[in-house]
């Protein structure tokens, strides 16, 4: 039986970037990795970071936004610049994966962007991990796969030592690619790929195959199962959001599919209302075919309007709330996230229009039984009371610490409780969670003077 083959999200690391000055989350596990207590059967698979209006949560989202898109190969089209904190030269973003392949790997990722908006740094580091069955596993020495640095006026690249190419022909190549594509990665790079996989072996050619392989699941690993969801969701089709059953359908108006396709539509909308019913009381979808066509190629068209069963009659979906749109929007990817090991799922602000109970039975079953990482965003208190402490971070007032874990806890504790005395007075000696409001100062705030009114 082949050996199952997995990456992981462990850490996301922002410098600099949008109001964070310095922070990290990280799954539970990477603590594990790094005290030696890995176990690969208690994976984390689920991230709560929580915290008041503007306090950073959605930086995390953000930044692993840019990396996928590196990691894609795409071209940044956002203007990077306005991501650089105010008063600061530019941004970093690291992010850490484990590979559990035929060997197992710590990888770090890093991307810098200056405040004109230029690719600054980009780096890939490797550490390898050695089990033994007796003395459990150990680091090897970390190697730098590939380092590109603006100011330092070339590369550094672990290839150089295993091809037969002169180092001042990848730096030529590099800045090339640089230079028609100055913000997008240049590892991840099209172009540069088809050079990477054309080299002539050296005598390290089987070093040179591993590693080429890892860059290449590292891609299909982003390209194919990580999603990152945002509030704007409701706002475009996100290019995230390529399931079935999308955007177009929640709203008003028929869509048009291929006849072929009404099958299919059926079993995803038989497998939705399983758990819909489970978790909005008896809730169902139904999929109406309003008429038929045919297209300039004589395929047969069918215009459809998705409809919710309620008492016997059938109401169009698009009359639903935010909060009903919301759970049908990214069930597809609950649903993934849930039964996939190799599968990462961020939402920002999931709380948003879900009702408190039902977030808190949702992330009390993602903890104990999903396979895949579930990383959200929330202000509601309901989950603090279902999460272990272990799974959660909490932003503060502290720029050079702006993520941490509260520490002490047992799982005893319930943490809702502990959090709102966090609230009111501070978690430790200079480090707040929350700037403390005055009732009196919010009234007098709303005040208009008489000329005003």
């Amino acid at each position: 039986m082949e050996e199952e083959k997995f990456f992981k999200i462990e850490g996301i690391e922002l410098e600099n970037f949008r109001s964070v000055k310095k922070g990290n989350v990280y799954f539970n596990e990477y603590t594990k990795l790094k005290n030696k207590e890995y176990d690969e059967d208690s994976f984390s698979s689920i991230l709560g970071i929580y915290g008041p209006n503007g306090s950073g949560k959605t930086s995390i989202i953000e930044g692993l936004k840019i990396i996928k898109k590196f990691i894609d190969g795409k071209i940044i089209k956002e203007d990077l610049k306005e991501y650089v904190k105010k008063g600061e030269e530019a941004f970093k973003i690291s992010t850490y994966y484990l590979l559990k392949s035929n060997n197992t790997y710590l990888i770090n990722y890093v991307v810098e962007i200056n405040k004109s908006g230029e690719l600054v740094e980009e780096m890939l580091n490797l550490q390898k991990i050695a089990f033994n069955n007796e003395e459990g596993y150990e680091f090897l020495r970390k190697e730098t796969i590939f380092k590109y640095n603006k100011d330092q006026g070339g590369s550094g690249f672990l290839f150089n030592d295993l091809t037969n190419v002169n180092k001042h022909i990848f730096d030529y190549l590099i800045e090339n690619l640089r230079n028609i594509n100055s913000v997008s990665s240049i590892l991840f790079n099209a172009n540069f790929n088809k050079i990477l996989f054309n080299l002539e072996e050296d005598k390290e050619g089987e070093k040179k195959e591993e590693i080429l392989k890892i860059i290449t699941d590292l891609q299909g690993f982003f390209k194919n199962n990580v999603v990152l969801l945002t509030e704007n969701i409701f706002e475009k089709e996100d290019e995230t959001l390529n399931s079935l059953i999308n955007l177009s359908l929640l709203k008003k108006g028929s869509k048009s599919i291929e006849e072929n396709d009404i099958p299919i539509l059926e079993n995803k909308i038989n497998t939705y209302n399983n758990i819909l019913s489970s978790l909005l009381n008896s809730y169902r979808l139904s999929l109406e075919v309003l008429g038929k066509r045919l297209d300039k190629n004589n395929n047969v068209l069918c215009d459809i309007e998705l409809t919710r069963i309620k008492d016997g009659h059938k109401i169009p979906i698009y009359y639903e709330s935010s909060g009903i749109k919301k759970i049908i929007l990214i069930l597809e990817y609950l649903i993934s996230t849930f039964n996939k090991t190799d599968y990462f799922l961020a939402i920002d602000e999931f709380d948003s229009g879900i009702f408190e109970y039902l977030l808190g039975e949702i992330v009390y079953v993602f903890e104990n039984f999903a396979k895949g990482q579930l990383l959200f965003t929330s202000h509601n208190f309901r989950t603090l009371e279902k999460l272990s402490y272990k799974n959660i971070f909490f932003t503060t007032m502290n720029d050079e610490e702006l993520f941490i874990k509260v520490k002490g806890v047992r799982d005893s504790s319930n943490l809702r409780k502990l959090y709102y005395r966090y609230l009111k007075n501070g978690y430790e000696k200079d480090i707040k969670f929350y700037n403390d409001t005055s009732l009196s100062d919010i009234a007098t705030s709303f005040l208009l003077d008489e000329g005003e009114k």
